[in-house]
């Protein structure tokens, strides 16, 4: 996993220089880089590994004005920074947690629910079958890690479990261009 530890590292390099950095580099940024993605595809999640940062921040906002048409999927526990970013349509802001949230962090996620406009939702990373998910959480997650799949996400009936993350569920390649629920709330059950 060298690769990846190196492409994180890099990621907060690049961030932490972007918090400063001027418009115009920001913008610059976000255009080569969202012109980039929407080649391929049209959304871009941030923070599967790692999370948001002030410069992050900055660039996600600047990358969601100046590309609409990509859906940026961002996937944060920095419940601090969440109030930074903008208003745009094309932002998606997934709120993470688990049974080791604090209830102060799960209170700021309810607030922000009920105060913002664009996209926001919460999601739960599921460990145990016994966990019991608040119902105002959007999509599920079992814990899952590379290949390995939790043996009890195979019965699991909850409507807001991501498929990709169960025993015998989707296949995890490409399932999120398949499914789009985290990034297209007309797609999200909840």
């Amino acid at each position: 996993m060298r690769a990846a530890i190196r492409r994180q590292t890099d990621n907060v390099y690049r961030f932490r220089t972007l918090a400063t950095a001027p418009n115009l580099t920001l913008i610059t940024e976000a255009l080569e880089i969202g012109e980039r993605v929407l080649r391929r595809q049209k959304f871009l999640r941030l923070f599967g590994v790692g999370d948001m940062s002030p410069g992050s921040v900055r660039f996600i906002n600047t990358l969601a004005m100046v590309i609409p048409e990509l859906h940026l999927w961002v996937s944060t526990r920095r419940f601090d920074l969440v109030p930074r970013l903008g208003d745009w349509k094309n932002l998606h802001v997934m709120l993470g947690l688990d049974t080791t949230t604090r209830a102060l962090d799960v209170a700021d996620v309810k607030q922000l629910l009920k105060r913002r406009h664009v996209d926001f939702f919460a999601a739960w990373v599921q460990r145990e079958e016994r966990e019991r998910v608040p119902a105002w959480v959007s999509v599920i997650f079992a814990e899952h890690h590379m290949r390995y799949r939790s043996a009890w996400s195979k019965k699991s009936i909850d409507a807001r479990i991501c498929r990709a993350t169960i025993v015998d569920g989707a296949k995890h390649d490409n399932a999120c261009i398949r499914c789009q629920r985290c990034f297209n709330p007309e797609k999200r059950w909840t």
